[in-house]
């Protein structure tokens, strides 16, 4: 009986120590956690499944206030010890990471609670305990909580089992994450094998192919409200695109290059070495997807989805030597968890045959475009052919003002034609003849050009990255005419052969000077397009807004709002070029340029923008960057949903954005709101300035005279030393204010340099030093301009990155004139923990 009670106690005490608690809890950051270990006397159950379970309350922003559990049969968990540290991954619908630190002395996890928690610190080092949970581009700047290992089992320094509880509060207090993660290396739990594709599957049309060329298709259908496909069908062959496909492993990637360009890829699961025959149903958007379940995404001209639910199904797969020769595929994707849709359909043989095209070298000024092919009322360009000498490039070309911007230049002897649309195109062509003006008629025998004025009749013609090395040609003027010396019209015709190529290139050109009409306006604005939640911005005023997704490189996953209260907005347009500015915690720069000759900025859908500013100048360009990051090539959308202008200028914008790094599906999608007569600035200093900001201790600072006085902690890279600088011991400094920035030198550096040197810069709403508390604030060369910025440097030393605080005490002023001075403030250099502190008292 005794022994039963003595459990029975021992198993009250260890519910309490295991239920809530812990999280939240006082006392500094620097002090030891409370370390209790496990009661040895209750007996525990070593853990049969490796699994994870979540639970949020509601407010709490890591888990959004839901539930979630994941194991071995729907997510992929890994859990590691390094140390002291246990390192958690989840890759399921959702990914998380987290870190456990036991912290002291110990070189290994051991059982027991870890109590009144910081947020765990990579840098920090080992002694320091701590915990992390963070995922989906959430996670806490602080926090506090607890965790508790209830049992851990190694065997030769490799983890067996493991079961550990966890609670988390973000920024210190509030809602809480709970969580258990449990271990057992014996656990053999697999995800559902795949399935064959259900019979009432969609599959498109009948009669649904490859057209007149036959081989390789791609067919696509939009549904109403689908953003990416436009509600639209497509059908793509050999006789109008470009199709492509590779393979490695597990995954298929398709490339579409036609009057569209689109890419996919379709991810089958982890566990699988090589993608099969068989249906994959619930998928997430690649590469954020379920590794257990698979992934895919379809995007094109600058359309993709942030949030993907999709199935894809391989009907047919051709297999040679490891290698994926052939396939037949079917997939549905929806966006944002809507019902509108895109269904698609890819036939593709690595060996297709490709009707050969009917064109042949001819002879010299026969050829001539389709009928019909050239419209007479518009400057265009017809190509048709094969613009490298390799026989699978025959896609036909047209431009017009709708798709690019198209120009003809002419001297004695020299004629250059160019169609820019996203690359350009180029025909160089030296003729012969003596006169001061080209002519009409045929000039044939062409060679490589080579450069202008060259003795010899040349062609040179290429686009898209491709030419000849040794072309030969013809060209024929039908009609050319000028205007007071300068080309104003012509209507040609020619033929380049590359050197080993059976096919040539054919082209014709309709140009009229006066007919450089502006590129067709943006079209009606695609309602589907994402859009901020009604939540996160303001309903009134400027700001910014951006929602990457997990993966985008850009904004690195994580989410941004600004307002003119917190970061410096500026934007300035000119003739329909836009350039936004964010100068915040982090620094943005928008081009956003409308298609050229429009002249203003107009209410619409922007679709398939290059990047800027090596976009095609019919469509328009676009291009965020920052943070050093930038795109080397992008596809993007972009929406207006409202502009106005008056007297000529820019008073009010409403946009949204939508951009594809190199043609990826990982999307960085942003909305903006831009009101010229927003008069919203940044709050000022704090008053009154907190109590608990350090001070010198009494006694460590001159009684009377301006002193300079620095208290630099181990650790620190400014300092290096505790040191304490004064007039009074021969360091004279100087204190002067311009608008609202501040500088000192202290005197007493090599070659009459300053020792020391610092600038402070208040908020930009104020035009001179307040008294006031000043926070966060960063480096004084690369900092927020709506809080401000501050640095203290010298000896050869500086901070590349910093956060610190200000606090004026006392600022006087004579005529617009600073003439006394107290403050004090607080340096972390690089955002380390040791600090540099420094009073300054000064009296003109």
């Amino acid at each position: 009986m005794q022994n039963a009670r003595c459990i029975l106690l021992a198993l009250i005490l260890s519910t309490i120590l295991g239920c809530g608690g812990g999280g939240g809890g006082g006392g500094s950051g620097s002090a030891p956690p409370a370390t209790t270990p496990a009661p040895p006397s209750v007996p525990v159950v070593t853990p049969s499944r490796t699994l994870v379970t979540l639970q949020s309350d509601a407010g709490d922003l890591i888990g959004q206030g839901k539930n979630y559990s994941y194991a071995k049969t729907n997510a992929t968990i890994t859990i590691g010890v390094r140390g002291n540290l246990i390192t958690v991954a989840v890759s399921g619908d959702e990914t998380w990471t987290a870190e456990f630190q036991t912290g002291g002395a110990a070189t290994e996890p051991v059982a027991g609670k870890y109590s009144n928690l910081d947020a765990y610190v990579p840098s920090a080092g080992t002694a320091k305990p701590g915990l992390r949970w963070y995922g989906e581009g959430r996670g806490c700047s602080t926090s506090k909580g607890w965790f508790a290992i209830d049992s851990i089992d190694y065997a030769h320094g490799v983890l067996r089992s493991l079961s550990l509880r966890f609670e988390r509060h973000c920024n210190g207090d509030g809602p809480a994450l709970h969580g258990l993660v449990q271990f057992a290396a014996t656990d053999q739990s697999a995800p559902p094998a795949m399935g064959p594709a259900p019979v009432d599957l969609w599959r498109p049309p009948a009669g649904t192919g490859a057209g007149p060329d036959g081989g390789n298709y791609v067919y696509l259908e939009s549904s109403g409200g689908d953003y990416v496909g436009l509600e639209k069908t497509y059908l793509y062959n050999a006789s109008n695109s470009e199709i492509w496909s590779n393979s490695g492993g597990n995954y298929l990637n398709v490339l579409v290059n036609g009057d569209q360009q689109w890419k996919a890829v379709f991810h089958a699961m982890e566990s699988m070495g090589s993608i099969q025959v068989g249906y994959y149903p619930e998928l997430r958007a690649y590469p954020l997807h379920n590794p257990t379940r698979g992934g895919m995404y379809w995007t094109g001209d600058g359309r993709g989805c942030s949030v993907i639910n999709g199935w894809f199904a391989v009907d047919s797969l051709t297999v040679e030597d490891g290698i994926i020769k052939g396939f037949d595929l079917r997939f549905e994707q929806h966006c944002e968890g809507r019902a509108s849709m895109l269904r698609g359909a890819v036939h593709w043989r690595a060996d297709a045959a490709v009707t050969p095209v009917t064109i042949s070298p001819s002879p010299a000024g026969s050829w001539r475009p389709p009928s019909g092919a050239l419209d007479t009322n518009v400057n265009n360009l017809y190509l048709e052919g094969d613009p490298s000498g390799m026989p699978w490039y025959r896609r036909l070309h047209h431009f017009t003002p709708a798709n690019a911007t198209i120009a003809a230049t002419a001297s004695a002897r020299t004629l250059q034609i160019t169609a820019t649309s996203g690359t350009t195109w180029t025909g160089d062509f030296q003729l012969s003849g003596n006169g001061v003006q080209l002519t009409p008629g045929l000039y044939g025998d062409l060679t490589r050009f080579m450069f202008p004025g060259q003795a010899e009749p040349g062609i040179s013609w290429g686009g898209e990255h491709r030419g000849c090395s040794a072309p030969r040609g013809w060209l024929a003027i039908d009609s050319i005419a000028y205007d007071n010396g300068q080309l104003s019209a012509i209507d040609l015709r020619f033929e380049q052969v590359c050197e080993g190529a059976p096919l040539p290139t054919h082209g014709a050109l309709h140009w009229r000077a006066e007919s450089a009409v502006p590129a067709p306006g943006p079209i009606p604005a695609v309602v589907e397009m994402w859009r901020p939640p009604v939540a996160v911005v303001p309903a009134s005023g400027t700001y910014v807004y951006l929602a990457p997704d997990r993966s985008d490189f850009i904004a690195g996953g994580s989410m941004y709002r600004y307002t003119p209260a917190t970061a410096g907005i500026t934007l300035t347009e000119n003739d329909g070029a836009l350039v936004l500015a964010v100068d915040g915690d982090e620094h943005w720069r928008m081009n956003f340029s409308v298609m050229s000759g429009r002249g203003r900025i107009e209410p619409g859908y922007y679709g398939a923008l290059g990047g800027f500013p090596f976009h095609n100048p019919a469509r328009g360009g676009f291009s965020w960057s920052g943070e050093a990051r930038g795109c080397n090539s992008g596809k993007s959308g972009v929406i207006v949903d409202s502009v106005s202008y008056e007297n000529g200028k820019l008073i009010a914008l409403e946009m949204r954005f939508e951009q594809h790094c190199e043609n990826r599906n990982a999307a960085l999608r942003g909305a903006i709101r831009w009101v010229a007569a927003d008069q919203t600035k940044p709050p000022g200093a704090v008053l009154p300035i907190p109590a608990s900001l350090w001070q010198p201790a009494p006694g460590a600072t001159p009684a009377t005279g301006n002193f300079v006085f620095l208290q630099s902690e181990p650790g620190d890279f400014i300092g290096t030393d505790p040191a304490t600088v004064s007039k009074t011991l021969g360091l004279p400094f100087t204190v002067s204010a311009s608008g609202n920035r501040l500088h000192i030198d202290v005197s007493g550096g090599g070659s009459g340099t300053p020792l020391w040197s610092s600038d402070f810069i208040t908020m930009s709403s104020q035009n001179q030093i307040m008294p006031g508390f000043y926070e966060r604030l960063r480096t004084s060369t690369i900092f927020n301009p709506a809080v401000g910025g501050f640095s203290w440097w010298g000896d050869g030393r500086g901070c590349e990155t910093s956060m610190s605080w200000v606090a004026i005490d006392k600022v006087t002023y004579s005529n617009g004139l600073l003439t006394a001075l107290d403050a004090r403030f607080e340096q972390h250099c690089d955002m380390k923990t040791a600090a540099l502190r420094g009073v300054i008292h000064w009296v003109k």
